[in-house]
C-alpha cells in the first residue's frame, strides 16, 4: 500500500487517489526530509516535516489543496443510506435557528450625561454569523432596542468578528477591535455612541490580546501593541503569521491625535520581551492598573501608576514584583485596593492591600474549604458578588465588601453555569446569564436593594430542540489510573438503553485551569437526537475544576495524569454499559486536541473514530511560535533537559505508532490559526498517514478550514459546515443511522 517517495511537486499519484478514493486509508502523501534533525540534550530527533512550518510556501499549499480533495472526496462517497451531509446541515440549521440574548451590561455613568447611560448586550436574531451589539435605554421590556453594531457588516463573508471592546467613561464613545479571518490581531477603531459616526482617522493597528483602558475624562485610551512589522521594498510584511510576539508595549491614544504614530509609549520593558501586559484604570478613574505575565500560569506581577496627564510616560510603582501568585483586581477605596488571589489559597481568596501600606494584608473572604471561588464583582457601593464552583455547578452568594459578611445567595433555576456576570460598584442592579447542559439560558438582572430578581431575556430554542425534561443529565464519579475519583458528566435522552451499544462522544480538554462546566450546545443536543447518542465530559486534572491542586496535577511532569483520566473516562463509559469501543468517539480542541491526540496514540484500541481539533501536538517545537512560550507554565520547555524527558514520552508528533490499528482519525485545523499555528495539525497528520497508515484499516484525514482561525468569531455558516463534516465523519465510520 506505501507507494513509493514523490517529490513535492507531484504529491499524489494517480494511483494513490485511487486507493484513496476506493477504501480510503490515508497512505504516505507527503515527502520526508530526513536531514533535518534537532540535539535536545544529546538525543537525536528528526523533523522529516519542517517544511510544512511555512504556511506560505507553495509546496504547504499543494499539500492542503491535496489533503482537503481526500476529505471532499470522501465526503461525496460516505453512504447516504446511513448518513447525509446536506441533510445534517438543513437539519443542524433549523436547529440553531432561534433568538439568542447575552447578559446585559450597563455604561456610563450617573454623574455624567445622562443621555449616554445605556444598557449594552449582544444578540444573534438566530443564524446571523456574529451576534449584533444592541442597545436600551433601561432594563424594562418595552424599551425600545437598537443596533449598536452589526459585526456583520464588516465583511461580506461574515469572517471579520469582535475582540476587544471598551466604552469610554462618559459613554460618548465607543472603542473596538476588529479581527479579521479568525486571527488573534487586531485593528482598534472608534466611533461616537450618540450618532453611530465612525471615528474613520482613528485606526489602530498591530494589536494583540490587547486591553483598552479608557482614562475618566473620556479623552483617551491606554491600550497595549506589538511592534510594527518590517517591510520590504514594495511594502509587503516581512512577519509571518508563525513568528513569536514578543515585546508588547503599553500606549496612549488621545482622541485629538488620530494617528497612531501620534500615541505615547508610556510603559515598555525591553529587558523582558515575552511579558505581557493586562491593563485597568481603577473605578475611581486615579490608578492604572498593570498586571504582568509571562505564562498562562495562575501567576502575575502587579504594578500600578497614579494618573495624571496621561499623555506623559507613566511613574510606574511595582506591588507586587514576582510571579508567586495570582492577583485580580476588584476595586479600590481610595489607597485601599482589594483583590482575588491564589496567594496561600489555591481555590482562592479576597484581600485588601493598603497602598501606603502594602504589607498590611487583610482577609476579606477567606478561601473556601472546598469550592475555588471563581470572580468577583463589586456592586452597590458596600457589596460583593462571589460565584464559587460547588461540584462543577455555579452558586452566587453576596457578602459585604469592608468584612466580609455573609448576606445571602442568588437562587438559580437549576444544576448548571453562570456567565455573562455584570456589574459596577456604583450599580444596585447584578446582570448575568444562566444555562446548562439541557437549558439554553435565561438572562436575569438582580436588585441588591430589594433582593428580588427579574427576567431580561428568557431563550425560547427552536422547535425541532426537545424539551429539557426530555434528557437525562448526571454527574458520575471513576477511579483513574493513579486512584484519584475524576467527575463526569453524562447527558443522553431518557428513553436511552443501556445495553453496550450507544454511540458516545467522549469530549475532553484538561489544561491551563479551564473549567468544564454545563454549558448549552446545539451541537451536542443534534448528536443525542439525531444519532441516539450520549454525550460525556470528564472533569480532568489539569483544568480548575477543583482548584490550583487540581490543575497542577494535571500540567508539566503530571501531564501524563491527564491523559489517564480521559482513557479511565471512556473505560469508565464502557464498563458501565453505555458503549462499547467501535461506537465510541473522543474529541477536543486546542489543548484538548493535545489530549486526544496523546490519548489515542496510547490507548488506540478504545474508540471507534477521533477528532483532534486545533491540537497542539509538536511538544518540542510549539514554543518557538506566535504566543506558544505562554504555554511552557503547563507544558513545560523542550529547551530543558529535564522537561523535554517528559514531553518527549507523550508528543503526539513523536509517538505515533506504525504497529496499532489506529481509530479512524479527522484532524481539524485552520489556516488562519495564529494561536496554536496550524503546523502542528499538518505534521502530525503526515506522520500519522506515513507512520500508521500503510497499515491501518480505517481513515486517517485532515481538514483545513480557509479564512478562520483558532475559533474565536469564526461565522456560525462555518461552524454549521464543520459541524456537519464531523458528524458525517464520525456517522459514516461508526456506523451510526441518522434517526431523521
Amino acid at each position: 500500500m506505501l507507494l513509493t517517495r514523490r517529490s513535492v511537486s507531484n504529491l499524489i499519484s494517480s494511483t494513490t487517489f485511487r486507493k484513496i478514493m476506493t477504501v480510503y486509508p490515508s497512505i504516505d502523501i507527503a515527502q520526508r526530509d530526513d536531514s533535518v534533525v534537532d540535539d535536545y540534550h544529546g538525543t537525536k530527533i528528526s523533523d522529516p516535516y519542517r517544511w510544512l512550518e511555512d504556511p506560505k510556501s507553495e509546496q504547504t499549499k499543494k499539500w492542503i489543496s491535496a489533503q482537503n480533495q481526500i476529505f471532499d472526496k470522501y465526503l461525496q462517497d460516505t453512504d447516504k443510506s446511513l448518513v447525509d451531509r446536506e441533510k445534517i446541515i438543513k437539519d443542524l440549521t433549523a436547529m440553531m435557528d432561534f433568538e439568542k440574548v447575552g447578559a446585559p451590561f450597563k455604561r456610563g455613568r450617573d454623574n455624567h450625561d445622562g443621555d449616554h447611560i445605556a444598557y449594552y448586550y449582544y444578540k444573534n436574531d438566530g443564524l446571523q454569523n456574529q451576534s449584533v451589539l444592541w442597545k436600551k435605554n433601561s432594563l424594562e421590556p418595552d424599551d425600545k432596542e437598537e443596533v449598536f453594531l452589526d459585526p456583520n457588516t464588516l465583511s461580506e463573508d461574515g469572517t471579520s468578528s469582535l475582540g476587544a471592546t471598551s466604552f469610554s467613561e462618559d459613554g460618548h464613545y465607543f472603542a473596538y477591535g476588529v479581527s479579521s479571518k479568525g486571527s488573534d490581531w487586531q485593528t482598534i477603531n472608534l466611533k461616537k455612541v450618540s450618532d453611530k459616526q465612525e471615528l474613520k482617522d482613528h485606526v489602530l493597528e498591530y494589536c494583540k490580546f490587547t486591553s483598552i483602558a479608557w482614562t475618566h475624562d473620556s479623552k483617551g485610551f491606554y491600550y497595549t501593541r506589538f511592534p510594527k512589522p518590517s517591510v520590504d521594498e514594495e511594502g509587503h510584511s516581512l512577519g509571518s503569521e508563525v513568528d513569536k510576539n514578543e515585546n508588547q508595549k503599553v500606549y496612549y491614544h488621545l482622541l485629538s491625535k488620530p494617528n497612531q504614530q501620534d500615541d505615547i509609549l508610556v510603559y515598555s520593558d525591553d529587558s523582558h520581551p515575552t511579558w505581557m501586559y493586562g491593563l485597568e484604570v481603577s473605578e475611581d478613574g486615579k490608578y492604572l492598573i498593570i498586571s504582568i505575565s509571562e505564562s498562562t500560569a495562575q501567576v502575575n506581577r502587579l504594578y500600578y501608576a497614579p494618573i495624571s496627564d496621561p499623555t506623559q510616560p507613566l511613574n510606574v510603582i511595582k506591588l507586587i514584583d514576582n510571579f508567586d501568585a495570582e492577583y485580580s483586581y476588584i476595586t479600590n477605596t481610595d489607597d485601599l485596593f482589594y483583590f482575588m488571589t491564589n496567594k496561600d489559597a489555591s481555590l482562592k481568596k479576597v484581600i485588601s492591600i493598603p497602598l501606603s501600606d502594602p504589607n498590611q494584608v487583610t482577609e476579606i473572604l477567606p478561601q473556601h474549604s472546598t469550592d475555588p471561588l471563581q470572580y468577583v464583582v463589586p456592586i452597590n457601593e458596600n457589596n460583593l458578588v462571589a460565584v464559587y464552583t460547588h461540584n462543577v455547578q455555579d452558586v452566587i452568594q453576596v457578602y459585604q465588601l469592608q468584612d466580609g459578611k455573609y448576606i445571602t445567595d442568588i437562587s438559580l433555576p437549576t444544576i448548571g453555569s453562570v456567565i455573562g456576570v455584570s456589574g459596577r460598584r456604583s450599580d444596585t442592579v447584578l446582570m448575568y446569564k444562566f444555562s446548562s447542559f439541557t437549558y439554553a439560558g435565561t438572562t436575569y438582572h438582580y436588585d441588591l436593594n430589594t433582593m428580588q430578581q427579574k427576567v431580561f431575556h428568557e431563550t425560547k430554542t427552536s422547535s425541532l430542540i426537545k424539551s429539557g425534561d426530555s434528557f437525562t443529565v448526571k454527574q458520575s464519579w471513576y477511579q483513574s489510573a493513579d486512584g484519584t475519583k475524576v467527575p463526569i458528566f453524562i447527558v443522553h435522552s431518557v428513553d436511552t438503553v443501556l445495553d453496550g451499544n450507544n454511540p458516545v462522544w467522549l469530549y475532553g480538554y484538561g489544561g491551563f485551569n479551564i473549567d468544564m462546566k454545563p454549558a448549552f450546545s446545539v451541537t451536542r443536543l443534534f448528536f443525542i437526537q439525531q444519532f441516539g447518542g450520549i454525550f460525556a465530559m470528564p472533569n480532568l486534572r489539569g483544568g480548575g475544576e477543583f482548584g490550583e491542586e487540581w490543575h497542577k496535577y494535571g500540567t508539566l511532569q503530571h501531564k501524563q495524569n491527564v491523559f489517564n483520566d480521559m482513557i479511565a473516562a471512556a473505560q469508565f463509559m464502557i464498563s458501565e454499559n453505555y458503549t462499547r469501543p467501535e461506537k465510541m468517539w473522543i474529541n477536543g480542541g486546542s489543548n484538548g486536541g493535545l489530549l486526544v491526540a496523546a490519548v489515542i496514540n496510547q490507548k488506540p484500541e478504545l474508540f471507534g473514530a477521533a477528532v483532534p481539533q486545533v491540537g497542539v501536538l509538536d511538544m518540542l517545537r510549539f514554543h518557538k511560535f506566535t504566543i506558544g512560550h505562554f504555554w511552557c507554565s503547563d507544558y513545560g520547555c523542550s529547551d530543558k533537559k529535564d522537561d523535554f524527558e517528559f514531553l518527549i514520552k507523550y508528543s503526539p508528533l513523536h509517538n505515533v505508532k506504525h504497529d496499532a490499528q489506529y481509530p479512524s482519525v479527522l484532524v481539524t485545523t485552520s489556516d488562519h490559526d495564529d494561536r496554536v499555528v496550524p503546523l502542528h495539525s499538518f505534521k502530525y497528520a503526515a506522520e500519522l498517514q506515513y507512520r500508521a497508515g500503510p497499515n491501518n484499516k480505517r481513515p486517517l484525514m485532515i481538514r483545513v478550514e480557509t479564512k478562520a482561525g483558532h475559533g474565536g468569531g469564526k461565522p456560525l455558516k462555518k461552524v454549521i459546515e464543520e459541524s456537519a463534516d464531523t458528524f458525517t465523519f464520525v456517522a459514516n465510520e461508526l456506523k451510526l443511522k441518522y434517526l431523521q
